[in-house]
C-alpha cells in the first residue's frame, strides 16, 4: 500500500503555520541557547506577511512532509546547522517566507553568519519590498562585517520606510546600535544621514543617541547640537545634549541649554524635572526647589516630587513648609520610612525635641535611612541618659553588609565611650578589629578612647598603623602631633605631622588648633597667636579658646588674655577646663610647662 500523494489544506497549513508562528518556539532550542543581546529577532518581524505561495495551496506528499518533520527534528536535538540548511533548501523549493525565517531564527542561536547571511537573502528574494527581510539581512551583513553590502540593505530600508511614511534614519540607527563595533556603525550611520537628510532634526538625535551608547561624547554632543539646530524647539535633543554636558562635568552648560528649552517649552515637565537635577548638583537649592515647585504643579499626583519640595525646603531651612508636606505624605502612606527619618531630623534639629525626634526614628522600620534612624535614635536615648536603651536599638538592628556592620560598632563604641565606658568601649572596637583587621576608622575610635585612659605608647602605636595604611588620614596626622606636643618633647616631630594635616584640610579649626600649640610649645609665641585666633575664627571652641588664653597670657598680653577668657565663658558658661584656667595662671601653674620664647 503506497502513501497518499497529497495531504488535506489545513493540515499542510499547520505544518508550515508551525515554522512562522508563535508555535514554532516549542521545537526551538533550549532557554540556555537564546540568542545573545544585539541579535535580530527574526521571529517577531512580519509574523503576518504572506509568503509568495498560501499555505493551503501547498501540495505536500509523504517525502515532503518528512523532510519538515527532519528539519524540526535536527533543531530540537541542537543539529542546527542541519536544521538550518533543510529549512533554506525547502524554503527555496517551497518559495514561502515562513520558512525562511525558521531558518534564519535557528541560525541566530549558533552565531553561523554564512547561514544568517544566506537566509536573509533569500528572504530579501522571496519578498524584495518586505521592509523587515532588508532589516534582517543589514543586520547579518553588518555582523559579518561586510560594510558595502550592509549599506545596500540600508539604504533600501531607508527607500522602503520612506514609502511607507515612517522614519528609515531611526530604523537604521536601531539597527547600528546593535552592532559591536559602535565606531564603525557610527560613521556609517553619519554618512547617510549627511547624504539623505542634512538638515533632519530627528536623524541627528539618533546619531547622538547612538554615539553615547558607543562612549563617543564628543559626537552625542556633536549630534544633539545639530538637532537643536535643524529644530531649534526640539525639546528632547535639548534634554539629551544637557545630559550629555552634565555627564562631563559641564553643569553650568547644561543648566543654560535647559534653560532655553523651557523658555520655548515652558509645560514640559521632563525639561523642569532635569533642569531641577542639574541645580541640585550645582547647590543652587533655591532655584531647584523653585523648579520642583512648578513641577509639583504640572504634575500635582506626582508624590515623589512633593517629597523633593520638602527636602529642599528642610535644605533651605523653610522648616514649616517642609515639615507640613512630610506630616500630609505620611499620612498618605508615601515613602513612611524615609519621611518617618527627615520628620525626626526636623523635630531634632530645628524644633530641639528629642523625644519627639525619638518617636519618629523609631517609626522607620526598613529602606535606606533604617540604621541611620537606629543611629541617630540610640544617640539621642543616650543624651536623655538612657544609654541601656541606646544600645539595645544599635544591638537589634542586623547588618546585611559590612559598611553597616562597620557603622553599628562605631556608633556603640561612642556611646559607651561619652557615657564614660571606655573599658566597655575599647572591647567593642577590639572586637571590631577582630572582624575587620586594620580597618581605619576603628583603629581611630580606639586610639581616642587609649587616649582618655591615658595609654599613650598604644594610642601612637594605633596612630602609626593608620599612616602606615593611610599616608593623607589627617584626623590620624593631626592626632598622633597633637599627641606627641601633649605627652613628649619631640615638638619637630610633631610639628611635621601637623604641617601636613594642615596641608590637607587648610581650614579645619582643630588643625590650626593644634598648629599654634606646638608653636607655643617651640616658643614661637606669635605665631602660635596667629594660628590660634583664625582656629577661634573658623570654631567657637572652649579648648581653643583655653589655648590661645594662655599664649597670650605668657606672651605678656594678659589684658587679651582676659578677654579671650572671658568672652569665651559667655558662649560656655560653667566650661570645666575654663573656669580652672584663670585660677591657674593667676598662680603661675599654665596648662603646660611655659616654653622659652624665640
Amino acid at each position: 500500500m503506497t502513501a497518499s500523494r497529497s495531504l488535506p489544506a489545513a493540515l499542510a497549513a499547520l505544518l508550515l503555520a508551525a515554522c512562522a508562528g508563535p508555535d514554532s518556539l516549542r521545537l526551538s532550542p533550549p532557554p540556555e541557547r537564546a540568542a545573545p543581546s544585539g541579535q535580530p529577532s527574526v521571529a517577531a518581524a512580519a509574523a503576518s506577511e504572506p509568503g509568495p505561495v498560501p499555505a493551503a495551496a501547498v501540495e505536500l506528499d509523504a517525502e515532503l512532509l518528512y523532510r519538515i518533520l527532519a528539519a524540526e527534528l535536527a533543531a530540537t536535538r541542537g543539529l542546527y546547522g542541519e536544521a538550518v540548511d533543510r529549512f533554506l533548501d525547502l524554503a527555496r523549493e517551497l518559495r514561502d517566507v515562513r520558512l525562511v525565517k525558521r531558518a534564519a531564527r535557528l541560525a541566530t542561536y549558533t552565531h553561523d553568519v554564512a547561514r544568517s547571511v544566506a537566509a536573509a537573502r533569500l528572504w530579501v528574494e522571496l519578498a524584495p519590498r518586505s521592509l523587515e527581510a532588508h532589516q534582517v539581512l543589514a543586520a547579518f551583513q553588518l555582523r559579518a562585517g561586510r560594510l558595502e553590502e550592509a549599506r545596500r540593505a540600508l539604504e533600501r530600508v531607508l527607500e522602503l520606510a520612506g514609502e511607507r511614511g515612517e522614519n528609515g534614519l531611526r530604523l537604521v540607527a536601531g539597527l547600528l546600535g546593535r552592532q559591536v563595533d559602535k565606531a564603525e556603525a557610527l560613521a556609517l550611520l553619519r554618512e547617510l544621514i549627511e547624504e539623505r537628510a542634512a538638515q533632519d532634526a530627528g536623524a541627528w538625535l539618533s546619531y547622538a543617541r547612538l554615539a553615547a551608547r558607543a562612549g563617543n561624547a564628543q559626537a552625542a554632543e556633536e549630534g544633539a547640537r545639530r538637532s537643536l539646530e535643524a529644530d531649534p524647539g526640539r525639546w528632547e535633543a535639548a534634554l539629551f545634549l544637557a545630559q550629555v554636558l552634565h555627564q562631563a562635568g559641564r553643569a553650568a552648560e547644561a543648566a543654560g541649554v535647559l534653560e532655553d528649552a523651557i523658555r520655548r517649552r515652558p509645560q514640559e515637565a521632563s525639561l523642569r524635572e532635569a533642569y531641577a537635577r542639574v541645580l541640585v548638583a550645582q547647590e543652587r537649592y533655591r532655584e531647584a526647589l523653585a523648579q520642583y515647585r512648578e513641577l509639583s504643579r504640572l504634575r500635582p499626583e506626582d508624590r515623589g516630587v512633593l517629597y523633593l519640595v520638602a527636602i529642599l525646603s528642610l535644605e533651605l531651612e523653610q522648616v514649616d513648609e517642609g515639615e507640613r508636606i512630610l506630616r500630609r505624605l505620611y499620612e498618605e502612606g508615601v515613602r513612611r520610612d524615609e519621611v518617618a527619618y527627615y520628620l525626626g531630623r526636623v523635630a531634632q534639629e530645628f524644633r530641639g525635641d528629642r523625644h519627639e525626634a525619638l518617636k519618629w526614628y523609631d517609626r522607620v522600620g526598613g529602606g535606606t535611612r533604617h540604621l541611620e534612624a537606629v543611629i541617630r535614635a540610640a544617640v539621642l536615648a543616650a543624651e536623655t541618659g538612657d544609654v541601656e536603651g541606646a544600645l539595645a536599638r544599635l544591638r537589634a538592628f542586623t547588618p546585611t553588609t559590612t559598611e553597616q556592620l562597620l557603622r553599628l560598632m562605631l556608633a556603640e563604641g561612642a556611646v559607651l565611650r561619652d557615657a564614660g565606658r571606655l573599658e566597655e568601649a575599647l572591647a567593642v572596637y577590639d572586637a571590631g578589629l577582630e572582624e575587620l583587621p586594620d580597618n581605619v576608622d576603628l583603629l581611630y575610635a580606639r586610639a581616642m578612647t587609649l587616649d582618655k585612659l591615658g595609654r599613650f605608647p598604644q594610642v601612637e602605636a594605633d596612630l602609626r598603623r593608620i599612616l602606615e595604611l593611610d599616608p593623607d588620614h589627617y584626623d590620624a596626622l593631626n592626632a598622633l602631633g597633637y599627641m606627641l606636643t601633649e605627652h613628649t618633647r619631640r615638638y619637630e616631630e610633631a610639628l611635621g605631622y601637623i604641617r601636613r594635616a594642615l596641608e590637607l584640610k587648610p581650614d579645619s579649626y582643630y588643625i590650626l588648633d593644634s598648629m599654634g600649640w606646638v608653636q607655643y610649645r617651640l616658643g614661637r609665641y606669635q605665631e602660635a597667636i596667629r594660628y590660634l585666633r583664625r582656629a577661634l575664627q573658623l570654631g567657637r571652641d572652649p579648648e581653643i579658646a583655653a589655648h590661645l588664653t594662655e599664649v597670650l597670657w605668657v606672651s605678656g598680653d594678659r589684658e587679651g588674655a582676659r578677654r579671650v577668657w572671658k568672652e569665651a565663658l559667655e558662649a560656655a558658661p560653667g566650661d570645666k577646663l575654663l573656669m580652672e584656667l584663670m585660677d591657674r595662671l593667676d598662680r603661675g601653674a599654665s596648662l603646660a610647662p611655659a616654653p622659652e620664647p624665640r
